[in-house]
């Protein structure tokens, strides 16, 4: 059997994708850039990881906002933010943990 069936955890397989956009539409009236925020999930609605992702929606749009007012590149960004993945501990709550440094 496939990795999806025998319930392996790759990558290829995650349970929950959270992503944060911020679109600018415009100014306001005093001149500064006006943004919409939006949130995203990619997931199962009962995935246990998909609360993980809710619950820290504050912390991510602070970091999305971060890179735009650093005004970071991708690969800087990149760097900085990304390449954590969910695991669950022995008690099945989840928590997260970064990727091992290359």
């Amino acid at each position: 059997m496939g990795d999806i069936e025998d319930e392996v955890e790759t990558g290829a397989n995650a349970k929950t994708i959270v992503y944060i956009v911020l679109v600018k539409v415009g100014k306001t009236n005093d001149g500064r850039d006006s943004f919409i925020e939006k949130a995203g999930f990619h997931c199962h609605p009962e995935a246990p990881t998909r609360v993980v992702g809710m619950t820290h929606l504050i912390e991510l749009f602070e970091v999305a906002w971060s890179i735009v007012d650093e005004k970071l590149d991708f690969q800087t960004a990149w760097k900085r933010y990304f390449g954590k993945q969910i695991k669950k501990t022995t008690n099945t709550m989840p928590y997260v943990k970064p990727f091992p440094k290359s």
